[in-house]
């Protein structure tokens, strides 16, 4: 085709019939030279299939000679283990990075796990003992989505039972009510319940390095104690404007935890009454209530329900017991004395230690705590509260 390209138009136009020949005949050329080469490309194709399939048996026999060698066996067991172990680190791999964008895509976004009954390995427990606990749990320490440090309780229960737990999974949607509310600023999150490695379920909550509040007071006696008793008011009052409102149920220093940055969140809120579905023991009869008689109000040691007063009630005895830095009624040895005076409707004494008094219990505070230990009907609300403190 190459002399074509050197004529003029007018020579092309005049020979136009003989290029159109030619260039048909190019592609007839072409046509043929494909049809040769896809033949030849089915040919060895079919060589190529032929001579793997010649390969793959031959291979076949020498690895059946291979693996029924005895003296292979050790190399067999090495191999198939490695093989093992890597796809086992690929999986956990994987697994870890998932765990890792869901954890700060959740902190991110200040939201907690969709579905807070953990089932698919969410939590671990750490070691092989509870680093503490009381009389109707275990407290573990444990790590949240192989990222956070999180403090794992273990209720004892002794009767617990498909109602019993239903009740535990509803009591979780109101920890998530709560978290939606209130972000963490006042009341320490509860990040889920899981039942999968023990027969007790266990409560998931962040683990606070500073402990409690009723030992973080001893501890850094300097802290501002007026600003830490707002500040843990403020949390009672979050639960107390929930709709519908929430009784904490226990209210004393062990039940409050200091964070990083040293501000108080309250903790364990409706617990009394998990502990009493799983345990089957009334919260009147319990152990764990004879660890609270001290900031029990007078109706609940007679059977009384848990209220928003009682909460009040308790409340003021925990601002005696961070001012003092001793429990309530410290001066009575037994419990039951406890009881048989707060029956009587006695009041603990005003504490009268120059430190005591410089931490802020003035005139006017301990005014404000005689009212909390009113009469039930006389307490004021802990909005009330809040506003006098």
């Amino acid at each position: 085709m190459s002399p074509w390209c050197s004529m003029s138009p007018v020579k092309l136009f005049v020979k136009q019939d003989e290029l159109a020949s030619e260039i048909q005949d190019c592609h007839t050329a072409i046509n043929d030279c494909m049809t040769k080469l896809q033949i030849n490309a089915a040919l060895e194709t079919r060589g190529w299939q032929v001579l793997l399939q010649s390969n793959m048996e031959r291979d076949k026999i020498e690895m059946m000679q291979y693996l029924s060698d005895i003296k292979n066996t050790q190399s067999i067991i090495l191999l198939a283990l490695e093989e093992q172990r890597t796809d086992i680190n690929t999986i956990m791999r994987n697994n870890r990075g998932l765990e890792t964008n869901l954890y700060h895509l959740q902190k991110s976004s200040k939201t907690l796990l969709p579905n807070m009954n953990f089932k698919r390995g969410e939590v671990h427990r750490v070691g092989q003992d509870p680093i503490g606990g009381t009389h109707t749990m275990d407290i573990w320490e444990g790590i949240y989505l192989n990222q956070e440090t999180v403090t794992l309780k273990v209720i004892r229960s002794i009767h617990a039972s498909p109602k019993s737990l239903a009740r535990l999974k509803r009591e979780v949607e109101i920890w998530k009510r709560v978290w939606e509310v209130d972000r963490g600023h006042y009341i320490l999150p509860l990040y889920g319940f899981c039942q999968n490695d023990t027969p007790f379920p266990y409560i998931v909550s962040p683990y606070m390095p500073n402990g409690t509040a009723d030992k973080y007071v001893n501890d850094h006696p300097s802290v501002d104690h007026r600003a830490l008793i707002k500040h843990i008011g403020e949390g009672v009052n979050v639960l107390h404007n929930m709709v519908p409102p929430i009784v904490h149920g226990d209210i004393r220093g062990v039940n409050i935890v200091i964070n990083e940055s040293g501000d108080p969140l309250l903790a364990d809120f409706g617990f009394s009454r998990i502990v009493q579905d799983l345990t089957g023991v009334a919260i009147t009869e319990s152990c764990g209530m004879l660890d609270s008689y001290r900031w029990a109000a007078r109706e609940l040691l007679v059977g009384g329900n848990l209220t928003l007063k009682a909460d009040v009630y308790a409340f003021g005895m925990t601002i005696l017991e961070l001012m003092s830095h001793r429990e309530p009624w410290s001066q009575v040895r037994f419990p039951f004395h406890v009881v048989a005076k707060v029956s009587d409707g006695e009041r603990p004494l005003r504490p009268s230690e120059k430190e005591t008094v410089s931490r802020g219990l003035d005139d006017r505070l301990w005014e404000l705590l005689e009212s909390c230990w009113e009469e039930f009907e006389n307490r004021p609300t802990m909005s009330e509260v809040l506003r006098k403190l």
